[in-house]
């Protein structure tokens, strides 16, 4: 019995230790950049969550900005992240063009499959100019990104199509051009959100999202993001799978201070 104790404890210790490093990967603060700024944050509903986000200046004027959750949670979804962290930092001129960045973690989630390990991961990535709002975005089977306009008053899907990493041979991914406009504000998230029913088993699905974007719009990143959290726990009848939010802002003015 005193074995099999000191095995489980041992096993908690390694299981707080990949959670401490898991958390490290994301951003530790948020970006300013130019008229750009970029605010991120995740909630695990289990010890080791399988979304993952970052965000990163790629040049004085280029950002780069990534959403993606792999399927499932623990260990194994960990482990993917890490992965996908580790490939992108490894990656050079993909990084200016989201669609090639894509294939390539395509290919390195692809080649670690197995009969045994068969995991998948959906994902988006942004390249925008910090100056002038213009953007390049390639989707892998992701949430479709939230534009939200006109100081809330509009909402607008991005229905950006490609296929998830890691799972055919052949994917397609395609770069999308786009250009923020001062004032907009694009959010990038996971189905945690979407996907959550209320007590009446209704689930929250696009519409309703839109609907609750546009009820509690707030011009600050910070608190835009409390507020939207606070809608989901509203609604939600129960939390039940991670909730993970990056929402960018394309301000009129160049931002005074900046934290790269």
């Amino acid at each position: 019995l005193s074995q099999v104790f000191n095995s489980a404890i041992e096993s908690l210790e390694d299981l707080e230790v990949a959670r401490i490093v898991q958390e490290n990967l994301f951003p530790q603060e948020a970006l300013n950049l130019n008229k750009l700024q970029v605010f991120g944050c995740s909630v695990a509903m289990t010890r080791l969550g399988g979304d993952y986000y970052d965000f990163f200046a790629l040049d004085d004027r280029r950002v780069g900005v990534l959403m993606g959750d792999v399927a499932g949670h623990g260990v194994p979804a960990a482990l993917l992240m890490a992965m996908a962290k580790a490939s992108v930092l490894l990656s050079d001129e993909e990084k200016f063009a989201p669609a090639q960045l894509l294939a390539a973690l395509h290919k390195v989630i692809h080649r670690v499959k197995s009969s045994k390990i068969k995991r998948m991961m959906t994902c988006q990535y942004f390249c925008i100019d910090s100056a002038s709002g213009e953007y390049l975005v390639s989707n892998a089977g992701h949430c479709f990104p939230a534009l939200i306009k006109k100081n809330g008053t509009k909402v607008e899907l991005l229905e950006l199509i490609g296929t998830p990493l890691g799972i055919t041979k052949r994917p397609r991914y395609e770069d999308v051009a786009g250009r923020l406009e001062p004032g907009d504000i694009m959010l990038l998230y996971t189905d945690g959100i979407i996907e959550s029913h209320n007590t009446a088993g209704q689930e929250m699905g696009f519409e309703r999202f839109a609907e609750m974007l546009q009820r509690v719009y707030q011009p600050d990143l910070e608190s835009f993001y409390h507020a939207i959290f606070a809608g989901y726990k509203e609604w939600a009848a129960s939390a039940d799978d991670d909730i993970t939010m990056v929402l960018i802002k394309f301000a009129a003015e160049v931002q005074a201070d900046e934290n790269v």
